[in-house]
């Protein structure tokens, strides 16, 4: 979808993908696509297939094909019939949390028919009744967390909720059973409550719902929320001011450098539209303060990925000014550049890999 007419909001546009109206990108789980261009802004870190040599660029969306493919993982083109296999496959890849949310609905089960004195084929049977309804569960909450883009235990506490709100309809209008519908109220408000808990705090990692992002900087995060920190982020927020971030993506050449108040000298002014650059702009000192990060903390959570997707991608990279002896953000650039086996041309101002 190229145009609209009238006023467009955030929503769910072209292959029933999340577009964001301010930036018009379509966020697809792993990366950004632009739909004025049909590429990704980022580098896929996906190689490609020999045999489908449309695949080996990779910032194409769909193989360049989105008459037959569809791309709702950010990383490689499917076949619009491969959608319904794609999803089972990330059920079938949750196998063990379907499989341990069974043994945990079974064992509850049983424990409850024991308490009220069922004899042993009965608890047999109560587990196996429990097992069924919790793997059942389990693989709903697999299909969410994978259709949302929103963690297991997020999704396990959505599904907790619309399943005990279901219960309670069916004691209450189909059953008409209105204290068992009254004895099963207090769970549902316990389910809500863990529904909440798990939207306003951090799982498994900070800044990490579950899917494969950064695990370098959700552990970094991790690390420091350890020591005594308050740093979090969330995937979704990171994300979004990452792609930000990064102006003229997918150009072969990187410009690095100082912003000097904006002038003929600037590393902006200098990139124009021929190089891709980094750049937060205002939003540098907001987003410290929002989340509570120091300078080394945005270096490495945003100017360090920056690089590693030039690097990964064997870019070369332009300089505005000499960052030899520099103190600041361009001189750790460099450092880390040299870290990585590139190496410095003084007489072209540029990086390149060994």
């Amino acid at each position: 979808m190229l145009g609209f007419t009238g006023v467009v909001t955030d929503g769910y546009y072209y292959t029933g993908e999340y577009m964001d109206s301010e930036t018009g990108l379509y966020y697809l789980r792993a990366r950004y696509m632009d739909p004025a261009t049909a590429t990704f802004t980022s580098m896929d870190n996906y190689a490609g297939n020999i045999y489908e040599p449309a695949s080996l660029n990779r910032y194409l969306y769909a193989n360049a094909n989105p008459v037959k493919y569809c791309d709702p993982s950010g990383h490689s083109g499917l076949l619009v019939g491969q959608i319904a296999a794609t999803s089972i496959m990330a059920v079938l890849n949750h196998a063990d949390t379907i499989f341990i949310m069974g043994v945990i609905s079974g064992v509850i089960n049983t424990a409850m028919v024991k308490v009220m004195g069922g004899d042993d084929n009965e608890q047999i049977k109560a587990f196996w009744k429990g097992f069924t309804v919790g793997a059942l569960i389990g693989t709903l909450t697999c299909f969410v967390a994978y259709v949302t883009t929103i963690s297991i235990i997020q999704a396990g506490a959505i599904v907790g909720v619309g399943y005990s709100g279901y219960d309670i309809a069916v004691d209450l209008f189909v059953k008409h059973d209105y204290e068992g519908a009254a004895a099963k109220i207090p769970f549902l408000i316990l389910d809500v409550l863990v529904l909440k808990r798990s939207f306003t705090v951090n799982t498994l990692l900070p800044g990490y719902d579950g899917h494969e992002y950064n695990k370098k900087n959700a552990e970094y995060l991790e690390e420091s929320t350890n020591e005594g920190g308050s740093k979090s982020i969330s995937y979704k927020d990171y994300d979004n001011i990452y792609q930000k971030s990064i102006h003229n993506p997918g150009k072969e050449k990187v410009m690095l450098g100082k912003y000097d108040g904006g002038g003929p000298t600037s590393y902006i002014t200098k990139a124009g539209d021929e190089y891709t650059y980094f750049s937060l702009g205002s939003e540098w000192n907001t987003i410290k303060e929002k989340y509570g990060f120091t300078d080394d903390d945005m270096f490495k959570l945003f100017n360090e990925v920056f690089l590693d997707d030039g690097i990964n991608g064997g870019k070369t990279f332009y300089f505005s000014h000499n960052p030899i002896n520099d103190g600041g953000a361009l001189g750790m650039e460099y450092e880390y550049l040299l870290k990585n086996n590139y190496i410095w041309d003084e007489t072209t101002m540029t990086m390149k890999p060994r």
